[in-house]
């Protein structure tokens, strides 16, 4: 027995050096590629979670090049080392998710400003020429085919691809950050609820912060008209919003799957269904919350 418990701690110590790399490659697991590291952080410190960082970042861009790393560090590292810092720092959770967000934005910025003046490497022109090459390819096909499309209908879906990267975008980051917060506060890595005074029914009885109500209706009055400029700048404001409330809707959908001591299986699928098949409700939920108390109402039932 004793040797088993040695293994797993061997296991465990070293898993962190190369598992967030497997994660990020492999793709189906990337959402987690923080989650490791996080976790070493927490139970082991800074220096341990910086030799971990090396060797991870070595191996990505090992075997998946340069552009790999780059993505690598933005959508992995700063979010682990920023939201391991302001969650030591005892920072609230949605302050330290916030502060999170805008941090990997302000580093993907910054890399892409050096990149463009320091290396001549026009990365927005260049992404933005494989929209329209992607558009052009996958379009001649339909207006060959199909009567109801036509060659004037490709520039407005490479306007319309384009505006939507952006938000895309910034909703994989919101969902990175949540999904590894969420799993370190259940885990109880190094004590962080008890560090933050949560209380274990935390993520179940979530609510966004009340101000983001008003900039998410004036991002949605946007939509209706057509502002130009405005109204793209609205879009991409509604959508990472709304993000921020289809969590909220499953933060009521945890606490029904409780008052209804639904576990395991049962509760990933319930998850799984809503969100692909029912994602207004959802959103819905996480909206209107503020003026309905659905959890309240659902306690009552």
């Amino acid at each position: 027995m004793p040797k088993v418990s040695a293994r797993q701690s061997d296991w465990s110590l070293a898993a962190p050096f190369f598992l967030s790399a497997m994660f990020y490659l492999t793709a189906v697991f990337a959402l987690l590629a923080p989650l490791p590291l996080l976790l070493i952080y927490f139970k082991k410190g800074r220096v341990w979670t910086l030799a971990a960082s090396l060797a991870n970042a070595i191996l990505v861009a090992l075997l998946g090049g340069p552009a790999s790393l780059l993505i690598y560090t933005v959508s992995v590292l700063v979010l682990t080392w920023i939201l391991g810092e302001t969650l030591n720092r005892k920072i609230s959770v949605e302050k330290s998710a916030g502060i999170t967000f805008l941090g990997m934005i302000v580093v993907a910025a910054a890399i892409l400003v050096i990149l463009t003046w320091g290396y001549h490497l026009d990365l927005v022109r260049q992404f933005h020429a494989q929209i329209s090459d992607w558009v052009e390819k996958a379009g001649k096909p339909l207006v060959a085919e199909s009567k109801l499309f036509n060659p004037g209908d490709f520039d407005e879906w490479k306007r319309s691809l384009w505006v939507e990267f952006l938000p895309a975008t910034g909703v994989t980051l919101i969902v990175m950050i949540w999904a590894n917060l969420t799993w370190v506060i259940k885990s109880n890595a190094g004590g962080i609820r008890e560090r933050l005074a949560l209380d274990p029914k935390f993520l179940s009885q979530w609510k966004a912060p009340q101000f983001l109500v008003w900039p998410t209706i004036v991002a949605g009055f946007l939509l209706i008209f057509d502002f130009g400029i405005a109204s793209d700048v609205g879009w991409v404001l509604f959508e990472l919003l709304m993000a921020v409330y289809a969590i909220q809707g499953l933060s009521i959908l945890s606490s029904v799957f409780d008052l209804w001591n639904t576990r395991g299986l049962l509760r990933v699928i319930g998850y799984s269904v809503s969100l692909v098949l029912m994602l207004p409700l959802v959103l819905s939920l996480g909206f209107f919350d503020l003026w309905f108390d659905f959890r309240g109402k659902f306690r009552q039932t």
